[in-house]
């Protein structure tokens, strides 16, 4: 059994599936509405799920502007008291992903602040101290506003990779920190997209077990398409295709994963 979590103003939702397969209709039920404090207001900037303390169960983390809260999951649905975390300095927008990077075994943070007052951005590495809270690791500073942060192992090492869009007033450019395994990253590998991205995710949407990218290419107004880039598995992307599709000006999100059991990624 899988179970969603959706974020809620002031308030976590859990949904349990009540399928365990594909073959017939999926459905949820409400298991669990958790409050959050409503200190955090609407600045909540990611919603993630892992094993923070070590314990076995899956909790939820929320990224908030000022906090991190790991409720430890207790099994069967509910959640227990938020395990909470300062973020020092307070900074603007974050978003977050989880992962392995410094190869302990416990769950690590890594977050990608917007710093709007200088037109910057910073990447925090949160290492895991396999309680629920974390600690700084590596602060990287970018001197561009990136977004879209994702993690995935572009090369093929077993050591989980970080992936963003830098935004510049000419043009967007992915980069790539391939993981070094001990919390830090290597220099930022430029991966130059083919028109101005609105949204990208990240699977194998060719089959050959190298991580790909998938991004939507338009403006704000006008069509949207689809562009492929096919990674190597070296963290490159020398190859892309055009998917002859037409999303209209208002494609505002995308995700991968494989709706029908094929084992290939669908967008």
């Amino acid at each position: 059994m899988r179970s969603l979590v959706v974020a809620l103003s002031f308030a976590c939702l859990l949904l349990l599936s009540e399928q365990s397969g594909l073959a017939q209709p999926i459905s949820f039920r409400a298991n669990q509405v958790t409050n959050l404090p409503s200190t955090l207001g609407d600045e909540i900037g990611s919603l993630l799920q892992g094993d923070f303390n070590g314990d076995g169960k899956p909790d939820v983390v929320v990224v908030a502007l000022n906090e991190i809260l790991v409720y430890p999951g207790v099994g069967e649905g509910p959640v227990g008291a938020p395990i909470v975390t300062p973020i020092s300095p307070v900074l603007s927008y974050i978003t977050a992903v989880a992962g392995d990077f410094n190869g302990d075994g416990i769950e690590d943070l890594v977050l990608l602040q917007e710093v709007y007052a200088t037109n910057e951005s910073q990447i925090v590495t949160m290492l895991g101290n396999g309680d629920g809270t974390f600690r700084v690791g590596v602060v990287t500073s970018i001197p561009l506003v990136a977004i879209y942060l994702e993690t995935a192992d572009f090369n093929n090492d077993g050591i989980p990779d970080i992936s963003w869009i830098l935004r510049s007033p000419n043009e967007d450019v992915m980069e790539v920190q391939l993981g070094i395994g001990n919390g830090a990253f290597e220099a930022p590998r430029h991966v130059p997209l083919p028109a101005f991205v609105s949204e990208y995710t990240i699977g194998d949407f060719n089959g050959d077990g190298k991580i790909d990218l998938a991004a939507v290419e338009g403006g704000d107004s006008g069509p949207k398409f689809i562009q492929v880039l096919l990674g190597n598995g070296a963290g490159s992307f020398p190859e892309h295709e055009t998917v002859p599709v037409n999303l209209g000006p208002n494609l505002n999100l995308m995700a991968a994963g494989d709706l029908n059991a094929d084992r290939y990624a669908d967008l």
